[in-house]
């Protein structure tokens, strides 16, 4: 063998000696990374678990099937709950395809409700290794949104899933009030408002949106004289979602920006289509905590999000445009209110239409009902004459029907807070459910409705049960309480009755064209399922 091939052959061997001490450096150097990060998550976790129980119990945990959910080796059962929690988070996909499966069927709203039938009404779901806690528990809900309010936000998960819906509006705002949290965000403070931000938009919101004004009658008539225009007087029914939707909407763009959408006189409502399209994506995002962050809206449904921000650039523009004399008298923020404005009314344009789209679905199952509230409508009214502010507040049977409709159907579908700091809920901790149960800072809590207060019949639709039936202050919270109550609910409450006695000035009843099964559909807000179609006779 020459000397040249010796050279080769040498070169060649060191190549391959290289390689292979590159190729076992990469693997030690994972297997020690693995095993840092391996060990890392055990003291995380460690620490997690000695930091809850330090804080109190923990709720029943909902079981998943083990590989995918709980590992049921380390558990102790109480009939099909978990009465104590995992000593690991866990992944709980089942959980997630079941809930996913359970949305899509329309049985969402039953199971969550169901799930809460255990002792001290609070309990857990751990999926994709985050923990959820679900409550309705009386106390845990007056601790939350009053006596430990400091405690609880919106959080930011909840910020940045409907970031594009919401906004920095005071529906989805707040920084957790730590500093190290708010240097964090420093870069993105247009975008992320604190708790003192929440606060002045909401004291600057109120004298928008808190009151009725002289002119508001006027104005939701006008629009109520177009919403008859869309009601077949052929005896034809009509979806009555679809139509008290487009009336809201056209009714709170006019009352609170200025200028209506005129969706009713429009065939199509990009717009409002928009709105929908958003606030179903994101709800579904919502279920997958912070892994749905990976599949923004603005990627899944860009051109919903377009249409959204060209709507509300166009009123932004035409308030910026104002003249000095048009502007005179302002506050100086109310250019960049409109932004904010214009989120809230639209996520306020909801809760009505479906109230509304419910009573009068209910009243169509309620004939007896109906012959009443005309009776009242008559003794007060009369069935020619506009309804007035004075009228609305003497008449004891519509606000009962108001009241019942909001008690049976609660606009709001995920009510969603998460800690802010490391922190306990009153009760719904250990086998008797009256033990407290320690929150962790950035666990997300679910609030519920709680119906069952008024006795077996609690799921029947009975305005009269409120002639006898006074509920606690924290019993019934359809506009929540404490520093988070709507602000815009005496002018929503108004709008309800108002329409409800115009529809029934004009027609003697409503009756169902269809009258198979309605489901509440869970997103954002709890829609109804299936269309309700209806007549007017």
């Amino acid at each position: 063998m020459s000397t040249s091939d010796n050279t080769r052959l040498s070169s060649t061997l060191m190549v391959i000696n290289n390689s292979a001490i590159w190729r076992h450096a990469v693997v030690i150097t994972g297997v020690l990374t693995l095993t840092y990060m391996l060990l890392r998550s055990i003291s995380k976790l460690r620490s997690r678990r000695q930091r809850l129980q330090s804080l109190g119990s923990f709720a029943p945990v909902v079981p998943s099937s083990a590989p995918l959910g709980t590992p049921l080796s380390r558990t102790i059962f109480k009939s099909k709950y978990l009465v104590k929690a995992p000593n690991v988070h866990v992944l709980g996909l089942d959980l997630i395809i079941k809930a996913l499966r359970l949305m899509h069927s329309h049985q969402f709203f039953e199971w969550s409700r169901n799930l809460l039938n255990v002792p001290g009404r609070t309990t857990e779901l751990h999926m994709l290794s985050v923990r959820l806690i679900m409550t309705d528990d009386v106390e845990n809900i007056k601790a939350i949104m009053s006596t430990q309010f400091s405690d609880f936000g919106k959080g930011e998960l909840v910020h940045k899933v409907y970031d594009n819906v919401l906004g920095d509006s005071i529906f989805a705002s707040e920084v957790p009030p730590n500093l190290e949290i708010r240097s964090m965000y420093a870069d993105q403070a247009s975008h992320i408002a604190d708790g003192d931000e929440w606060l002045a938009n909401k004291n600057q919101l109120r004298p928008h949106v808190a009151k009725i004004r002289p002119t508001d009658c006027n104005l939701i008539e006008k629009h109520f004289v177009q919403f008859l225009k869309n009601v077949p007087n052929d005896d034809s029914p009509v979806e009555v979602y679809d139509l008290i939707d487009r009336y809201q909407l056209d009714v709170v763009t006019d009352v609170f920006l200025g200028e209506s959408a005129e969706s009713l006189s429009r065939n199509r409502q990009p717009f409002r289509d928009a709105m929908d399209d958003l606030l179903k994506y994101n709800t579904t995002r919502l279920l997958f905590g912070p892994v749905g962050l990976l599949a923004p809206d603005t990627l899944v449904a860009r051109g919903s999000v377009n249409e959204l921000n060209n709507y509300l650039d166009t009123h932004v523009q035409r308030a910026a445009a104002l003249s000095k004399t048009d502007l005179e008298g302002k506050p100086e923020k109310d250019i960049t209110l409109m932004d904010s404005m214009a989120l809230e009314r639209m996520n306020a344009k909801d809760p009505v239409a479906i109230l509304l789209t419910w009573a009068i679905y209910e009243l169509s199952r309620n004939p007896g009902m109906v012959v009443k509230l005309r009776s009242e409508i008559a003794s007060n009214v009369g069935y020619t004459a506009q309804p007035t502010v004075a009228d609305v507040k003497v008449m004891p049977y519509l606000k009962n029907i108001v009241r019942e409709t909001m008690r049976l159907y609660h606009p709001v579908g995920f009510n969603i807070r998460s800690a802010k700091v490391d922190t306990t809920l009153p009760r719904g901790g250990g086998t008797s459910g009256n033990e407290p149960v320690g929150v962790l800072a950035g666990t997300q809590i679910g609030l519920q409705r709680r119906h069952d207060l008024v006795g077996p019949d609690a799921d029947l639709f009975k305005p009269e049960r409120w002639e006898t039936w006074t509920p606690d202050l924290w019993e019934f919270i359809p506009f929540n309480h404490g520093p988070r109550i709507c602000l815009g609910r005496v002018f929503g409450q108004f709008q309800m009755s108002y329409t409800l006695i115009r529809i029934f000035q004009e027609f003697k009843g409503v009756e169902l064209v269809d009258s198979g099964e309605q489901r509440i559909k869970m997103e954002l807000n709890t829609k109804m399922a299936y269309p309700s179609v209806q007549k007017a006779v």
